[in-house]
């Protein structure tokens, strides 16, 4: 009686949190983000642009490029997303590139193997403004992805905190 009990507890906050956050058949479902207050692109895209400003240049660079994986997985081989983001100073104003590739697995091979197609964003940042000049997505895609690439780099720095610490 107590495991049907538990059962049914379960599966009723599981529909709680799908009718909460308008699941349709078909979408992946990150639990993660339903906690997350819905966020304006723009928004994200600062607080992307802030994360990787704290990572910093790599030495003799004059200019900032980093690299990042979303995923679920914690190996890197195993996600499907790249994304690689720039940033540099043009005049007074700083310009950041988000260029993210989708992958897909080679034929027969348990790896991502092969990039299917490449979406870019692009903005230029002038203290609290942001203007985006370039955008390959759709409003619904980039309310999908950009907290997915913000998440991932969270991911990474602080894993690369951890390493650091050792």
């Amino acid at each position: 009686m107590k495991f049907l009990l538990m059962i049914i507890t379960v599966v009723g906050v599981i529909t709680f949190f799908v009718l909460l956050t308008g699941f349709e058949s078909g979408e992946s479902m990150n639990f993660s983000a339903m906690t997350e207050v819905k966020k304006d692109s723009s928004v994200l895209l600062k607080e992307i642009y802030r994360e990787v400003l704290e990572l910093g240049k790599s030495p003799g660079d004059d200019f900032i490029q980093r690299q990042f994986f979303v995923g679920e997985d914690d190996d890197d081989t195993n996600k499907d997303i790249h994304v690689f983001i720039l940033i540099q100073k043009i005049d007074e104003v700083e310009k950041m590139t988000l260029q993210i590739t989708y992958m897909q697995r080679g034929k027969g091979k348990p790896v991502i193997q092969y990039a299917k197609y490449v979406k870019s964003i692009s903005c230029l940042l002038a203290g609290d403004k942001i203007d985006i000049i370039e955008n390959d997505y759709d409003e619904k895609e980039i309310e999908s992805i950009l907290p997915e690439v913000l998440h991932a780099i969270q991911n990474k720095k602080k894993l690369l905190r951890i390493i650091k610490s050792h």
